[in-house]
């Protein structure tokens, strides 16, 4: 039997053998005269197909972009149509409340002399304004919701001057704007990303039912890149949101919108996030302030965000204001037993007045450049006055080297792409692309061997790319965790620096540049980077204007260094910057944010102020 058998398989190849060209040929002449004869109206339909299916895709998703945009702008049409025919018996002059400094603001409410209702409707006006100009606003929140919040703040004032009992919030009567990402019942939380228009929030953030509990307003969101990873402002959904002071700027991002409307003075408190400068670049970009607190401080739940569950990069909800002493009230605000209460996971520190005041003489370190990515002779300037003008006041000032900044921002790119930057891909698949995350986009598409190979190439002369492109890939659970390990060994190696220097804190360029052209942001990524490592090492972080570029400054950029391609994109965006704000970042210790907030309020009130727009 295995004989036979042995036997048939000789000659079955045999046959295959004898036969096989033949038939092969035979196989091919029929499919040829078939591809001749059907071939091309085959090939043609499915062209047809494939190209139609590709053209009413694009179309729908156009349609759905453009139908968010439209119902937004009817929002903020319907809200000024209303404010602007309602009746009011003798208003003040609107220009006189949105021009009040916080502090002011605060006493004229709370004497009566301003009720909050003709604070909220002043605002929301001028904030409806601006976004004209500079496009700030998304939407308007409710306005039946937000006069009824300054119905009751005014009763509740009525009720404390009258003796009738009742307390006052910390930010009674006070209208703050939010966010776009901050959750607010039957509002989009989009991030600038059609995929997340697919239903309104079913609940408020936990900042915003705070906010109200102290007394205060949300009354307008703000716009934001697409995905919020990019210090550009402009997304598919919203448009692209200019800088006040000058149009052809970005503001900044991703709270850019909140920085543009604060700047404008359509605003006087403001909300944003930060994952990597986020609140402080738009701050800075725009002469406003703001604080990026340690993370655990203020709460995340109810705030959208593509990096759900992501831990190694510390991200913290943050603080917006004209002065630094209206970030200290809204902190002062948040951090309140309510907070902690709908947040039992927040270490509950409350906050502290008296750890806000400075100290008689602080000992202060300072640094003004670093060599991954140097700053420009307008940024560098402006550490120096800050410098300078602490130390006329009587702090000791002293030089504190930059971390390696290298290794710090690897371990970023590493630990912000340990996904693979898979939920980036996943949020924008099927959306068009903003010119803020085109280029990333693309870059994550590029097969892992070939950007392992482009990565190599970048190494041998342009480094600080390969920090970028080298360090985007998928990381096992092993390597994350030895990832993590790494980062918190790197975080207590700093601390001890500091602490050994006997430092309160330091202050540092809040941007490598300052304000960049609108569209440039995606080219100068690693600027960004005097902001991120704050985030990666988990320290509070505010940022006070303190000086306006000018025209030496930027005869200054022709000594500066350009050994690679950031290097002459610095040099070509940080000219026509004359005139427009620059500011210094304040760092201290974990938890130590009331201290990091003294160190601002220092350099605001030694530092000739700038203002918000000219």
């Amino acid at each position: 039997m295995d004989s036979v058998y042995f036997l048939e398989v000789i000659l079955a190849f045999a046959t295959v053998i004898l036969f096989w060209p033949s038939l092969t040929m035979r196989w091919m002449r029929d499919v040829l005269d078939a591809t001749q004869a059907y071939g091309p109206p085959v090939l043609g339909t499915v062209v047809v197909v494939y190209t139609g299916y590709r053209v009413i895709r694009r179309y729908n998703r156009k349609s759905a972009i453009a139908a968010r945009g439209a119902q937004a702008a009817e929002s903020r049409r319907n809200a000024e149509a209303v404010l602007t025919n309602e009746s009011t018996e003798n208003p003040p002059p609107r220009e006189d409340i949105t021009e009040l400094p916080v502090d002011q603001l605060v006493e004229e409410i709370r004497a009566g002399r301003l009720s909050a209702k003709a604070v909220l409707r002043a605002y929301t006006l001028k904030a409806l304004e601006v976004s004209h100009t500079v496009n700030c606003v998304t939407e308007p929140l409710s306005l039946e919701t937000c006069q009824s919040g300054a119905d009751a703040a005014d009763r509740d004032l009525a009720n404390v001057l009258g003796g009738n009992g009742g307390e006052l919030g910390v930010l009674h009567g006070l209208p703050v704007s939010i966010k776009e990402n901050l959750n607010v019942v039957g509002m989009y939380s989009t991030l600038g990303c059609l995929l997340r228009t697919a239903a309104p929030a079913t609940d408020d953030a936990v900042i915003c039912r705070v906010l109200r509990s102290q007394g205060a307003i949300p009354f307008v969101k703000t716009n934001v890149p697409q995905t919020l990873l990019s210090f550009d402002c402009s997304n598919p959904l919203y448009g692209c949101t200019l800088n006040p002071h000058k149009l052809t700027r970005t503001p900044g991002g991703s709270s850019g919108g909140e920085a543009a409307l604060l700047a404008a003075h359509g605003s006087v408190l403001g909300i944003g996030t930060d994952i990597g400068g986020s609140v402080r670049i738009p701050a800075a970009f725009c002469g406003v302030c703001a604080l990026k607190p340690t993370a655990g401080r203020l709460s995340g739940v109810g705030i959208s965000g593509l990096f759900a569950g992501q831990t190694g990069v510390a991200y913290s909800p943050g603080v917006m204001a004209r002065e630094v002493s209206g970030c200290r009230l809204l902190m002062k605000g948040l951090c309140s037993d309510e907070m902690y209460r709908l947040d039992p996971g927040l270490v509950p520190l409350g906050w502290s007045d008296r750890r806000c005041e400075p100290k008689r003489r602080m000992r202060i370190g300072y640094f003004l450049s670093t060599a991954f990515f140097e700053a420009t002779p307008a940024a560098q300037r402006a550490v120096r006055e800050a410098r300078d003008a602490l130390a006329g006041a009587g702090h000791e000032l002293v030089d504190f080297p930059a971390p390696d900044f290298e290794e710090l921002m690897s371990m970023y790119y590493k630990l912000i792409s340990a996904d693979g930057f898979d939920i980036l891909v996943q949020a924008t698949e099927n959306d068009e692309h903003d010119t803020s995350v085109r280029y990333g986009y693309r870059l994550l598409s590029v097969p892992k061997p070939v950007r392992r190979l482009l990565s190599f190439v970048l190494g041998l002369t342009w480094r600080r790319m390969k920090s970028l492109v080298g360090n985007i890939e998928r990381k096992s659970v092993q390597e994350l965790w030895a990832l993590q390990a790494s980062c918190l060994a790197t975080r207590q190696k700093f601390y001890e620096r500091v602490r050994d220097a006997q430092l309160d804190g330091f202050i540092c360029p809040a941007h490598a540049i300052g304000p960049v052209p609108i569209g440039t942001a995606a080219s100068l990524t690693a600027s960004a980077a005097y902001t991120a490592v704050f985030n990666l090492l988990n320290m509070p972080a505010g940022v006070v204007p303190v000086t306006r570029a000018t025209k030496e400054d930027e005869e200054g950029l022709d000594v500066y260094p350009h050994r690679d391609l950031w290097g002459m994109a610095t040099k070509r965006f940080a000219r026509g910057m004359e005139g427009l704000p620059m500011a210094v970042q304040c760092v201290t210790l974990p938890w130590q944010d009331e201290e990091c907030m003294a160190i601002m309020a220092e350099v605001e009130a030694n530092v000739h102020p700038i203002g918000a727009t000219s």
